[in-house]
């Protein structure tokens, strides 16, 4: 289904990284990537627009449980022992990749929950009485490699699983496994995150092609523009900025009981020292029949976008 445009989305990606070493720190990559986490928040869901048909299949997005509404404040501990993961049940924020994190399905008022541990892997669970959990199913992506993987400034963080579903037809659902990297320079630095989308086995493992490899799925990117006193205190903005996100939407296609998938790109230029009335706007939107090359579907959108990297 379509994503619906969303403000907080160009607000959160406009914090700039600005001084920094080449050799990136871990708080600056920590910064990066949860910029590039709450971006892609907002990429999965949205509610049904006038132009979309309301019969088209949807991403089921999970709903990540507050801590204030947690049915078991041990969850995590007991969680990671039944599925035989090491995981941090808390820690600083520049270890949140080895956090476990609980979720439940939109709309699901069941004692069914799900989680992400480091591996990565996804469970689904069931609170079965009081503070005991059961693993239902265990889908383990500890031994998944990317093809072809970028790894920016120095060693690039673990993978991580999108916390949606995407839909293939017939009951069928991939997870988005994303591969981010990021660089630093003096004066800037950025993040960028692939996805291949994976399916899920009914038996727990996940299948071993790709329904699409190597997909732009969240980007930004900022260089420093200002270099004196003037600049800084004349212009009406010091930097050239760069953001970009992926939507998706889930049609039947030509083979019965699969869907396509239409993948939008969109991003956003603010040019160096111009004022933000200047800011350029791009989407493109590519169609990804059942079925095509995977690594084919990823080139036909990547090869159409800029994927925030200035094009001068």
């Amino acid at each position: 289904m379509g994503i619906d445009d969303n403000p907080a989305f160009r607000s959160l990606n406009q914090e700039h990284v600005h001084e920094g070493n080449r050799q990136l720190s871990t708080g600056l990559r920590s910064a990066i990537f949860n910029t590039l986490a709450i971006a892609a928040a907002l990429l999965s869901v949205a509610s049904v627009g006038a132009t979309e048909s309301a019969t088209e299949a949807h991403a089921v997005p999970f709903i990540e449980v507050t801590k204030s509404s947690l049915p078991d404040h041990g969850w995590a501990q007991k969680v990671c022992q039944l599925a035989a993961t090491s995981c941090s049940a808390s820690g600083p924020q520049d270890d949140a990749g080895k956090m476990p994190t609980l979720y439940r399905l939109k709309g699901d008022t069941s004692s069914n929950y799900y989680a992400i541990l480091p591996g990565p892997t996804l469970l689904k669970m069931s609170l079965v009485s009081g503070t005991a959990w059961k693993i239902l199913q265990k889908w383990d992506f500890s031994d998944y490699q990317p093809k072809d993987r970028e790894t920016g400034d120095g060693e690039a963080p673990p993978l991580a699983l999108y916390p949606a579903l995407y839909p293939l037809g017939s009951d069928r659902y991939a997870v988005a496994v994303l591969a981010g990297w990021s660089e630093s320079y003096s004066g800037g630095g950025g993040g960028w995150e692939n996805a291949d989308f994976v399916e899920l086995a009914p038996n727990g493992g996940h299948a071993g092609a790709t329904r699409v490899e190597k997909l732009p799925f969240s980007c930004n990117k900022s260089i420093r523009a200002c270099f004196s006193e003037n600049d800084y205190r004349h212009s009406p903005h010091c930097s050239e900025d760069f953001d970009g996100s992926l939507r998706l939407r889930f049609v039947p296609g030509a083979s019965v009981g699969k869907l396509d998938w239409i993948a939008t790109w969109k991003e956003t230029h603010w040019p160096e020292l111009k004022p933000k009335s200047t800011v350029e706007h791009k989407s493109v939107s590519v169609t990804l029949p059942a079925g095509q090359d995977p690594a084919l579907a990823g080139d036909s959108l990547r090869n159409r976008v800029s994927f925030c990297e200035p094009t001068n």
